[in-house]
């Protein structure tokens, strides 16, 4: 449940620094969705299975808080960390989706707010 990635091998992953920035970006993904769908709760109710997943997640990872880290131990959570992903996205993904819908509506009812422009009459040279 760290957030800052730190390579094991330091001088390696120095002559790789795309690779290790990468690694930075990615690696806190996993804990910052589980923190997304803790705060969501309240609004958006999770499914059991959702609660169980993330209880695994934490149970899991809580013994490292206190001891040493290495990022081997995880490898068992590969499928639960994809998982809190998925379902994070999965939950920002319709707030966002609701907010377009939502400015659409709004435009849609400024513009049958509008007075209609009268048609002007041409005439016609017969």
């Amino acid at each position: 449940m760290t957030l800052w990635f730190v390579p094991m091998d330091r001088p390696q992953a120095a002559k790789r620094p795309v690779v290790l920035w990468i690694n930075r970006a990615i690696h806190p993904l996993p804990f910052v969705a589980f923190l997304v769908l803790i705060g969501m709760a309240p609004w958006v109710p999770m499914q059991r299975a959702q609660w169980f997943v993330m209880g695994i997640y934490a149970l899991y990872l809580m013994p490292y808080v206190g001891a040493s880290y290495y990022e081997r131990y995880a490898i068992p959570l590969l499928g639960v960390k994809v998982l809190l992903v998925v379902w994070a996205v999965d939950r920002l993904l319709p707030w966002r989706v609701r907010e377009w819908a939502k400015a659409e509506q709004q435009e849609l009812a400024l513009r049958s707010a509008r007075p209609a422009r009268p048609h002007q009459v041409v005439p016609s040279s017969t």
